[in-house]
């Protein structure tokens, strides 16, 4: 599969002052087709008011949404999509945003289409210039469980690879791995374990809820940095997914 290049955009607004933070914020949120992108971003805005998002990734996205979100809390971003999604008649990618410079801006195809709609999926990675040095972020949004379990395993074992290509600097995977099983979590967790990741959000409890059923859908994995403090923020009239936000500080 031959990915399409990110667009990549970096804000004139002023970046956060210069300093070396102790500690790393990232959220990761599925916006639900980027749909109520102005609540979303008041959400963000209210969650990250006393202390900025260092990395924000990203779900379900398009273009437009992107930028609406990023200008509002002047950001840079980097996006992309592979499709466009029936239900939306939209782009349906991953971002990644920062008040701090991205650079190597990659795209990672995932392996296998949807079953049914036949969509290819991409996992998105930037490098995230904070002040403290540079951490490597992934926004990943793997495919849903009609998929089989071998093949979503497959993209599971592919974002590790993508991972494995950065062995000095921290590096951050967060996103929706439509892990609606204990044994696509535990698949999952333990793929990415392989690769020197642990999973930051394991204490936060069901990202997704329908017909009475709660999921661990949406997860966080970190190498070289440990877990300070992690918190859901549920706001649904923004989306059908609650965010996780997590503080991280280096190990070395």
């Amino acid at each position: 599969m031959t990915a399409p290049e990110a667009v990549v955009h970096h804000s004139s607004a002023p970046g956060p002052e210069a300093g070396t933070p102790t500690a790393l914020r990232v959220l990761t949120w599925n916006i639900e087709f980027a749909t109520h992108t102005l609540r979303a971003t008041r959400a963000i805005e209210q969650q990250t008011a006393e202390e900025h998002a260092d990395v924000v990734l990203l779900q379900e996205m398009d273009e437009r949404g992107t930028a609406e979100i990023a200008d509002h809390l002047g950001l840079n971003y980097a996006y992309v999509a592979l499709s466009v999604h029936p239900r939306s008649d939209r782009n349906f990618g991953n971002a990644i945003l920062s008040p701090w410079p991205l650079s190597g801006v990659e795209v990672v195809p995932l392996p296998h289409t949807a079953a049914i709609q036949g969509q290819p999926r991409a996992a998105l990675g930037a490098t995230v210039e904070v002040a403290s040095g540079s951490v490597r972020a992934f926004s990943v949004h793997t495919e849903t469980p009609v998929l089989s379990h071998r093949r979503r395993l497959r993209q599971f074992v592919t974002i590790g690879e993508a991972v494995d290509q950065w062995t000095v600097s921290p590096v951050v995977v967060g996103g929706d791995f439509n892990t609606a099983s204990q044994r696509s979590v535990r698949a999952v967790t333990g793929e990415l374990a392989r690769r020197g990741l642990h999973r930051v959000s394991a204490e936060l409890g069901p990202t997704f809820r329908r017909g009475g059923r709660s999921f661990s859908l949406d997860h966080i994995f970190a190498r070289g940095l440990a877990l300070a403090e992690a918190e859901l923020l549920v706001d649904h009239d923004a989306s059908d997914h609650d965010a996780i936000r997590v503080t991280l500080v280096r190990t070395h």
